[in-house]
């Protein structure tokens, strides 16, 4: 079961990809105890654990109709599989949203999800310190630069902003400025910089973090940013630079498009720490005018989208912003304050199995119900999706879940929101969200912020 563009073209081409194999591994094979199970698989052990089968199914964060827009950014890539170290040998470019009707792919709706925009953690201080001198934010009393525990705490950006800057349109930080008194300040300016309490990029490029070719996290921030694909003449997302130094040290802005949630959050954590871990950070401090002492690749303020679950203990290189004054949280959504999410959906080969198709139905239906969002929003410990300033994981909506209460204001154990995507049964990033009523109701109460 592919998961994003991986779990659309496979399934429409009916191509096998690398599963693992569990029952041809004995307890010798991982690592680990209970209900924890690890290996390093690579080409040369792949056999051992990996098999080439057609995926039952496919899922996805966003419409699969989102990513089949074929000659757009949106159009999934190929990546090598770990059991050839290349690419399988079909991949069809030319599909469309109408192929998934003429492949009799079937499609189960699910809930939606809380999508952000994250940004490095030093530029998270200075954009506080920035709003804190042109008189934008109070922090909440007792607060102070670098608080990351209260709603009032978080900085704001406009969509329009953050749309300039994943269309590329923007080159450096000092390009940034705030009114202080009357007076235009860059961001970069030595009264922003030790109000913030941090030092200054030497090389002040802005970092940008969209996504891999294809990715569904990535659709959603076009999608209610730039409006790209579905608005004429609306900007893509800028070109992701390649991983050299070279190419890096003259780009900018300095795009990068990393692979998964786990590399975006590598990439940040490289861009705060000025580590390489990711393999997207490769100019050396030395080179970019960062300190030696510090740093051992290049220091960058930075932003990238991502879903608003994760780092929940904040021990990452970044915090989540607000978007036009509202915070990243479900009861946002709810209220109809935050515009940055999208619905998922389940989709079943037509060569599935019954049992299969009967798990993968039973499995989409889930991920829109109120019970198991309630479950996956509020566990507790590592699992918890529960950010500072409030819930930022999943959620049903009447439309998966017509049976359901809008509560106001909104209740954390009751994760619905009154707003859809849906048309004509199926949901498409490329609308603006409407209330709907699962019960027909031309005249459901909503709350107003």
């Amino acid at each position: 079961m592919g998961s994003a563009g991986y779990g659309v073209v496979p399934l429409l081409d009916n191509t096998p990809l690398d599963n693992l194999n569990i029952t041809n591994t004995v307890s010798s094979n991982w690592t680990g105890s209970g209900t924890t199970h690890l290996a390093v698989i690579n080409q040369a052990n792949s056999s051992t654990y990996l098999t080439q089968v057609a995926s039952a199914g496919g899922l996805s964060g966003v419409d699969a109709p989102a990513l089949l827009q074929a000659g757009t950014y949106n159009y999934p890539a190929q990546v090598n599989e770990v059991s050839t170290g290349a690419p399988v040998a079909t991949w069809t470019t030319t599909y469309t949203p109408a192929s998934l009707v003429t492949k009799n792919i079937t499609r189960v709706p699910t809930g939606g999800e809380t999508y952000a925009i994250a940004v490095t953690t030093d530029l998270y201080k200075v954009l506080q310190a920035a709003q804190i001198a042109d008189g934008s934010l109070t922090l909440p009393t007792g607060h102070a630069i670098g608080s990351y525990v209260a709603d009032g705490d978080l900085p704001s950006l406009s969509r329009n902003f953050v749309a300039a800057l994943l269309a590329g349109n923007v080159q450096t930080w000092a390009n940034v400025e705030v009114n202080v008194g009357g007076t235009a300040t860059p961001l970069t300016a030595s009264s922003i910089t030790t109000a913030a309490g941090v030092t200054a990029p030497g090389n002040n490029v802005i970092g940008v973090g969209i996504r891999n070719q294809g990715a569904a996290i990535g659709a959603v921030g076009y999608a209610k940013f730039l409006g790209y694909p579905y608005v004429t003449g609306g900007s893509a997302p800028a070109i992701p630079i390649i991983d050299n130094a070279t190419s890096e040290f003259n780009a900018a802005p300095l795009v990068k498009a990393p692979t998964g949630a786990s590399d975006t959050d590598n990439l940040l954590n490289d861009w705060q720490y000025g580590d390489n871990v990711s393999g997207h950070n490769n100019v050396t401090a030395a080179t970019a005018g960062d300190s030696t002492s510090v740093y051992s690749f290049e220091h960058i303020w930075g932003l990238a989208i991502q879903t608003g679950d994760r780092n929940y203990n904040s021990a990452l290189g970044y915090r989540y912003i607000k978007i036009d004054g509202a915070a990243p949280t479900i009861a946002n959504i709810a209220n109809g304050s935050y515009p940055i999410w999208a619905e998922g959906e389940v989709l079943i080969s037509p060569n599935a199995s019954a049992s299969a198709k009967l798990f993968l139905t039973d499995f989409g239906n889930a991920l829109g119900s109120v019970a198991v969002a309630n479950n996956v929003d509020n566990a507790t410990g590592s699992s918890t999706l529960t950010q500072p300033y409030g819930s930022a994981g999943i959620f049903a909506t009447p439309k998966t879940a017509p049976s359901a209460t809008i509560s106001i204001p909104y209740v954390a154990t009751n994760p619905v929101v009154p707003y859809t995507h849906s048309v004509q049964g199926y949901t498409t990033i490329g609308i603006t969200p409407y209330v709907y009523d699962g019960t027909g109701n031309s005249n459901p109460t909503i709350q107003l912020k």
